[in-house]
């Protein structure tokens, strides 16, 4: 549509979203089989991340092909707002794992 052919953050969205957010869940679900996990903060806060981040690669890759002057850093520091989010959603994920194991 406008003729780019550069690589942008926009080949990437989909990739992410697969991995973390249908094949994340599909190995949690597989884990939550065996296991009484209760996750449902860690859950909301990963699906935040997620999602945020996922924003955030789309306006950038929308900006990186029409060329426009942004500031950069306001896009870059939102999206590591995101990434923060979905570590910090990692990290309650696993502990709440290993507390169902030890129980």
């Amino acid at each position: 549509m406008n003729d780019y052919t550069a690589w942008t953050t926009l080949s990437v969205v989909h990739t992410h979203y697969i991995i973390l957010g249908m094949m994340f869940f599909l190995i949690l679900g597989l884990i939550s089989m065996n296991m009484n996990l209760k996750i449902n903060r860690a859950v909301l806060f990963y699906n935040i991340g997620l999602n945020l981040t996922a924003i955030m690669l789309v306006v950038c890759g929308i900006i990186q092909v029409l060329d426009l002057n942004v500031v950069s850093a306001l896009i870059s520091g939102i999206a590591s707002i995101g990434h923060i989010i979905l570590g910090f959603s990692l990290i309650l994920i696993l502990l709440d794992i290993k507390k169902a194991c030890i129980k």
